[in-house]
């Protein structure tokens, strides 16, 4: 009876394998094929690839000029949300480019660089 009872279990114990590894190999080819073309980065869009400047430090403050709006950007704008929201009027946080923006006005680089002495101008 024993003998008949470890035969059962060592069968199922062997079907249960076999369906194990089954289920897995599709996953491990898609792992090797992952692994063979390289990855990109998730959350890129299609057209968009990795590039050795995504691998750059991220300055602490920068800004930007674009036509008539000033961003700041860098590792430090959440630190400096009320500085940055206080200093500059009518500034607000821009999703799309993760920068704090406000319109530009005659002089803001004089007051740019005074309120934060180490922003670097970005190209």
């Amino acid at each position: 009876m024993e003998e008949n009872s470890l035969k059962d279990i060592t069968e199922r114990l062997d079907r249960i394998e076999q369906t194990i590894n089954h289920k897995l190999d599709p996953l491990l080819e898609l792992l090797q094929a992952v692994i063979k073309n390289g990855l990109k980065l998730s959350n890129n869009t299609p057209s968009e690839t990795y590039t050795e400047t995504e691998n750059t430090p991220v300055p602490e403050l920068s800004y930007k000029e674009d036509n008539e709006y000033i961003y700041i950007t860098g590792s430090k704008t959440y630190d400096n949300r009320e500085l940055i929201k206080a200093t500059f009027r009518g500034a607000s946080w821009n999703k799309e480019r993760s920068a704090w923006a406000f319109k530009k006005f005659e002089g803001y680089e004089q007051i740019i660089t005074d309120v934060f002495p180490n922003i670097i101008k970005g190209q």
